[in-house]
């Protein structure tokens, strides 16, 4: 297809869908301006995924168009029972240009009948089921290609797969330049010894985490999801989607959330995760309270992309090492931080800083390897969401991409740039000066 054209993408969700299959997908081919997304259920509604996170559903199989590409992320196993749902996969797979489907997203494809003889993948709970589908099962740790069909496990498969219908859409020019732009060169934590189930018991009787997730109006929400993931996985954790009020939160490049807690309402919690936000946050004092506040009481600060810029506005990145985007990585001295040109994650004591997107989920599993120590931080990078990074171009830094793709990323961004350290350093004085007062 020509890099501009106007695509159709679906993400199918229901009640318990993975959050991450449709965020991450969508922020990758979901990102130029004139492709169109669909998010779709049985019903126009709020539908609320595994851990809380909430999407509202814009389409309904009824109304939905045919699709040039359809995605299907993980679901709980009984809405794979769902005959609607089945249904509606068969008949959009017979237009679609481009399937992508994750874990037992890949079997909802097998039971509509579209794999026979087709080489797939999925997360390893599923393989074997596939086979009894007449699907050819590889395991190989990365997202499998036959024809129109992209298949993988959760995480860094389900991400690859979308890059890899990128490149079908748009051509290696433009997926080099987004590969870049938000630093797809994920740094596994641990060594990939694969699906690990001696480990399964280092979740038995660990302590629940309490998660606060800040989600205003225009969150990247890509910036928080991995985050959303990974301290999710801890069993009996509780997470808080938090905002001034409650209510339907546009994500920016994205779809429709829901905050479901106020800034009043939110208990002291143990970690709280801040994404790329609207420059105009790192000015609201309101804001910036909340996350004192929860700081003061103990809280530890995962802090993605822009959203170190957030941070950095209240002061409590003064005199620590912090990181960014590569980009905007030098605004950080506009809160008197110390900014670090080389990690992608970096941690200073409470404080866990890092790059756009994949960032997040290396933050957290930082924050697992320090809050619980290495098994359980090792267990669910490699056993539960099965991290293993295989880049589509390998340009995702400026070391790899070379002097030209970062010249063009750097200029595409740079407007930003300009916005966002104007709004850091009005909120960083104005806080300076509340605190003097």
């Amino acid at each position: 297809m020509f890099p501009f054209s106007k695509v159709s993408i679906g993400f199918l969700l229901a009640p318990g869908f993975r959050q991450t299959d449709v965020i991450l997908t969508q922020g990758i081919i979901g990102a130029p301006p004139r492709h169109k997304c669909y998010y779709i259920a049985d019903q126009e509604e709020l539908v609320v995924g595994g851990y809380g996170f909430s999407i509202r559903a814009n389409c309904t199989y009824d109304s939905c168009p045919p699709l040039d590409v359809l995605v299907v992320g993980e679901v709980p196993d009984e809405q794979l029972e769902d005959a609607r749902y089945i249904d509606f996969i068969r008949s959009q797979v017979q237009s679609a240009h481009h399937v992508i489907a994750a874990s037992n997203g890949v079997v909802a494809l097998a039971k509509a009948g579209v794999l026979a003889g087709k080489q797939v993948t999925a997360d390893r709970a599923n393989l074997e089921k596939l086979a009894q589908f007449g699907a050819e099962v590889v395991d190989r740790g990365e997202s499998v290609v036959d024809g129109k069909f992209y298949t993988s496990g959760p995480s860094t498969g389900m991400v690859e797969s979308a890059f890899k219908v990128m490149r079908k859409l748009t051509g290696d020019a433009v997926t080099s330049i987004f590969e870049l732009t938000i630093e797809y060169d994920p740094k596994p934590l641990y060594s990939n010894l694969g699906s690990d189930t001696a480990l399964q018991d280092t979740l038995q009787g660990i302590k629940p985490l309490k998660v606060a997730v800040l989600t205003p109006p225009d969150l990247y929400v890509p910036d928080v999801s991995g985050s959303i993931d990974v301290l999710g996985s801890i069993p009996g954790s509780e997470i808080f989607y938090v905002w001034k009020e409650k209510g339907k939160c546009q994500g920016i490049l994205g779809p429709e959330l829901y905050a479901d807690t106020t800034f009043e309402e939110c208990p002291p919690v143990d970690v709280v995760v801040i994404g790329a936000v609207h420059p105009n946050l790192s000015k609201d004092v309101g804001a910036q309270d909340f996350l004192l506040q929860q700081e003061k009481q103990g809280a530890s600060m995962i802090a993605v992309c822009e959203g170190a810029l957030m941070l950095g506005s209240t002061g409590l990145l003064k005199g620590r090492h912090a990181v960014t985007n590569f980009h905007m990585v030098n605004l950080l001295r506009l809160a008197d931080a110390i900014p670090s040109t080389k990690e992608v994650v970096v941690v200073d004591g409470k404080f866990y800083t890092a790059g756009p997107v994949m960032g997040a989920y290396e933050a957290a599993i930082m924050y697992l390897k320090d809050t619980y120590g290495d098994d359980v931080a090792r267990y669910i990078e490699q056993s539960v969401l099965e991290y293993e990074p295989n880049p589509v171009l390998g340009v995702g830094s400026p070391e790899l991409a070379g002097k030209v793709r970062t010249f063009v990323s750097r200029a595409l961004v740079y407007p930003a740039v300009m916005i966002y350290g104007s709004g850091l350093k009005k909120g960083y004085r104005r806080r300076t000066e509340l605190a003097a007062a």
